[in-house]
């Protein structure tokens, strides 16, 4: 009997790692679907322009009527604002369109913004755009934070392997990293992020 359940113990030692592994990319994926929204919300990290671009297509897709674009780093060296707002504009959007909020230090703080946002504008929808990694933790915390609105989540075609993501170092540090994020979000578990609101107009 010993033997029997020791056995057992170290099968079920190798066995959940093995399913770990198996799943750690899929998990974080939560794709949602284009459905209407008031506004849109393109979160910082994306220096690509995957996530940026698929919000454009959106804009038309959905009628949203405000694309509040997250930035990371804003200084004397280097403002990103003036390239985005060039971009979204060869695309037809119209700069009264734009907003921008940042720069943002965490996912989190931009899930603050975002229910500042959503109370004082009075949105009843909006929608955010992140990479597919980032799917299941963004949306998570934006909905711990927005209050009396929905939340859609949709991902960027940035590149990421999920189901295959121990083959390819990017993916291998994207997965573990979006693991170790997720793991210290636990505090958001009983209060969502707070609001605060980033000072830009409606």
């Amino acid at each position: 009997m010993r033997v029997r359940k020791l056995w057992t113990f170290m099968a079920a030692g190798l066995v959940a790692p093995a399913l770990w592994v198996a799943f750690a990319g899929t998990v974080l994926l939560a794709r949602g679907r284009p459905t209407p929204t008031q506004a849109i919300f393109v979160l910082s990290g994306d220096p690509a322009g995957y996530r940026l671009e698929v919000a454009l297509g959106l804009m038309r897709q959905t009628g949203a009527s405000r694309l509040i674009v997250s930035v990371n780093s804003i200084g004397p060296v280097y403002d990103p604002r003036p390239d985005i707002l060039a971009y979204v504009r060869s695309h037809g959007l119209p700069a009264d369109e734009l907003r921008f909020i940042g720069p943002a230090h965490s996912t989190a703080q931009e899930a603050g913004w975002a229910a500042a946002l959503v109370r004082r504008c009075g949105w009843h929808t909006v929608a955010l755009v992140t990479s597919p990694y980032h799917t299941r933790r963004a949306g998570w915390l934006f909905r711990r934070a927005v209050r009396g609105a929905k939340v859609n989540v949709l991902a960027s075609h940035e590149p990421f392997h999920a189901g295959l993501w121990w083959k390819r170092a990017g993916d291998r540090e994207i997965v573990l990293t979006e693991w170790l994020k997720g793991i210290s979000s636990i505090g958001y578990v009983l209060r969502g992020p707070a609001a605060r609101d980033p000072g830009v107009t409606c």
